[in-house]
């Protein structure tokens, strides 16, 4: 776990929410981050810790443990059935976050579409 980043977070004032704005990921990813299920890249260090005005020094922390949420990635099972389709077993967390991308598209296209039809008309 993030401690130190979520210490200064919330010193802060800033919730999961905000940092995740910040970054342009959603917040599940974000609180993913945080909980070391997902590596926080370097760049992603750099804006969090000028969102927070601090040193990245400060907030920094080593990402070295595996993601709580998977055992293995090698070992999702997988096989076919019948009519040979195939069914793999995705673990929640990627089928949630696929799914907030999914409602994020919608959106986006939904407004894109609104703008068009303004140009247009």
């Amino acid at each position: 776990m993030q401690t130190k980043l979520i210490e200064a977070r919330k010193n802060k004032r800033f919730s999961c929410e905000d940092v995740a704005t910040h970054l342009k990921i959603s917040s599940t990813q974000y609180r993913r981050k945080e909980h070391d299920e997902a590596k926080i890249y370097d760049d992603e260090w750099n804006k969090i810790a000028n969102l927070l005005g601090v040193p990245v020094d400060e907030i920094y922390e080593e990402y070295g443990n595996k993601p709580q949420n998977i055992e293995n990635l090698e070992n999702i099972s997988c096989s076919y059935i019948g009519n040979h389709n195939l069914f793999c077993n995705v673990p929640d967390f990627v089928l949630q976050d696929l799914h907030e991308i999914i409602i994020n598209l919608r959106e986006e296209n939904k407004h894109l579409k609104g703008l068009l039809e303004n140009k247009l008309n």
